[in-house]
């Protein structure tokens, strides 16, 4: 890819048919207003990509979890379990949401919860038991020891956003986020067309997860379930599909390049509904420098060779939503990194080429 590509061109010629991503789109917001570079196709042989594809969203799910935990003005100091109180014993009894934000509860990454394992049989379309189950896993490493990104956190997180604003999470993300936002082709699955790029075929990645053991070694007797067909519209996460019904505070998501750079432009501080204090607490960096509350931390180069600070978050299907708030600048980069191959291609120089654009703008 030619280091002059402009954001759209960058966009274009990153389309691959044969490896994936087959779609793509990127939307930069600037003073209110949005610019959209679409590419390729939602599948071989598919729809042309536009403005209005909706792609799955995958992990981006946790920035609307995240600002939801924002919006309702949570005490993040509070134990977790004074809200779930499936979530506790032994160490858990000290995990505030202030550590799932930072991730740094000692949880497991990623469990298959809709999978019989060593812990308990599957869990299959029932939230509620899908958190007990997640809450009641023993953690993996010392609270506060580390920083190890957790799925499991977000499902918890999103538990909790449900239990105070007394609905459930559907309901609390279209009430809390999407529809002060007025984002109207934001939400949970799942969701219908031809206008809606293509993920993998089925579960392939996640059964080679478990399968190999690799990156988690989870202690699986058997997985009940397994999709085998190409996932349009459907979440991809196997949690969030088979364990959560397709709603969780992790994972399930769909929305356009621009709607998805508007839920990060929240982190501009221009929100009568997140007001500058509450954006500031959830902007700065933790214990780790890379990691804020519920958000990345990251740093471009501007035209002039000054470093800026990026908030951001990606998803595992090829999206990511990034912030520079001393620029003005959200943007979103959706790809279907899993498709046609269901292997992930690896869309980080991409990444980085559009962020680099991103800032000139």
């Amino acid at each position: 890819m030619p280091e002059p590509c402009r954001p759209g061109e960058a966009v274009t010629c990153a389309v691959d048919e044969r490896r994936g991503p087959t779609a793509l789109s990127l939307a930069v917001l600037h003073g209110g207003s949005a610019t959209t570079y679409p590419a390729g196709r939602t599948a071989l042989g598919g729809a042309p990509v536009g403005p209005s594809t909706r792609f799955d969203l995958a992990s981006v799910t946790k920035v609307t979890t995240t600002l939801a935990v924002m919006r309702l003005r949570l005490d993040l100091d509070r134990p977790v379990r004074s809200v779930l109180p499936s979530f506790a014993g032994g160490a858990k009894d000290s995990v505030t949401p202030r550590d799932l934000l930072l991730h740094r509860a000692g949880l497991w990454e990623w469990w298959p919860l809709y999978a019989d394992a060593s812990d308990g049989p599957a869990v299959l379309g029932d939230p509620g038991a899908a958190v007990a189950r997640a809450a009641a896993l023993p953690l993996r490493y010392r609270p506060d020891s580390g920083r190890h990104y957790s799925d499991l956190g977000f499902q918890l997180l999103g538990a909790i956003v449900a239990a105070v604003h007394g609905t459930d999470l559907r309901t609390a993300v279209a009430d809390l986020v999407t529809g002060p936002l007025g984002l109207r082709r934001t939400g949970y699955g799942p969701v219908g067309g031809p206008d809606v790029a293509v993920t993998s075929y089925g579960d392939a990645w996640e059964r080679r997860m478990i399968a190999t053991g690799s990156p988690y070694p989870v202690a699986v007797r058997g997985v009940p379930v397994s999709r085998r067909h190409w996932l349009a519209g459907e979440v991809n996460d196997g949690n969030a599909h088979h364990a959560f019904g397709g709603v969780a505070g992790h994972a399930g998501l769909f929305g356009t390049a621009e709607e998805t750079a508007r839920l990060g432009s929240v982190m501009l501080g221009e929100h009568p509904d997140w007001p500058p204090p509450v954006v500031a607490a959830f902007s700065a960096s933790g214990p780790d420098p890379s990691q804020a509350l519920g958000w990345r931390r990251s740093s471009i180069t501007t035209a002039s060779g000054a470093a800026v600070t990026v908030l951001g978050h990606p998803g595992f299907t090829g999206t990511e939503v990034s912030v520079a708030p001393s620029l003005g600048l959200s943007w979103a980069l959706l790809t279907n990194r899993l498709h046609p191959t269901s292997t992930p291609v690896d869309v980080s120089a991409l990444r980085e080429r559009v962020a680099r654009r991103v800032a000139r703008f």
